[in-house]
């Protein structure tokens, strides 16, 4: 897996992957990986970080077995019945470690399934160093700063040179989507600072994927804008 990582690889965290298959009537139709976030000992803080962790990639694995198998079975015995070939569904959770320092703990999960309609979730969390408290986007600027307008005016002037140097395509109602769109629960953080992604078709199409914005706090230099 790829992550950003700073400190010595042995302290760094990892990530465990696994597969699993599920059959219907010996036809393999439901492929489903994971990863599973291995925190290094001797680093205080990180057990609640490791609980979180452990509900969410729980939470995904019960989901598609309990949700996704079933209707991938339907499938397979629809297709089994016009004599169609049937291709096995998958559903996968990835995760990055954005970054690593002795102050904090950033990452993220997508959770996707595929197929011609395919979704990705994801899901970021930044955490406080030594203690392991979970850190707020408002937290990050500078007490009293109107930070929530600020972060909003900062998306849209990059949103709009992307779409000037025709980098990338968004809805045509992207102005009106975006502010009911943005939640700043919705973020992690990078070496360049924190980074705002919105979700899968909220406010671009499908093929735009994740839009993802790095902010420059005021008072930090200019960031590159995230891809």
């Amino acid at each position: 897996m790829k992550g950003l990582h700073t400190g010595t690889e042995k302290a760094a965290p990892a990530w465990k992957e696994w597969r699993r298959e599920f059959c219907w009537e010996e036809e393999p139709v439901l492929a489903v990986s994971g990863v599973r976030l291995e925190l290094p000992e001797g680093i205080p803080g990180l057990r609640r970080l490791e609980r979180w962790c452990r509900r969410l990639e729980g939470a995904w694995a019960a989901r598609w077995e309990r949700e996704l198998y079933p209707r991938a079975c339907t499938a397979a015995r629809q297709a089994r019945e016009v004599s169609h070939p049937f291709r096995p569904w998958e559903a996968s959770l990835t995760g990055v470690v954005t970054l690593h320092t002795p102050e904090c703990l950033s990452l993220y999960y997508d959770a996707a399934t595929g197929g011609p309609h395919g979704v990705t979730l994801r899901q970021g969390s930044a955490w406080a160093l030594p203690g392991g408290s979970p850190l707020t986007l408002g937290e990050l600027f500078p007490p009293g700063f109107r930070w929530r307008a600020w972060a909003l005016a900062e998306v849209e002037r990059q949103l709009r040179a992307r779409l000037s140097a025709g980098e990338s395509w968004f809805a045509p109602d992207w102005e009106a989507r975006l502010p009911r769109s943005f939640d700043p629960e919705r973020f992690y953080l990078t070496e360049a600072g924190p980074v705002i992604y919105f979700p899968l078709y909220s406010i671009a199409p499908y093929a735009e994927g994740i839009p993802a914005f790095s902010l420059a706090i005021p008072g930090q230099k200019e960031n590159t804008p995230e891809e």
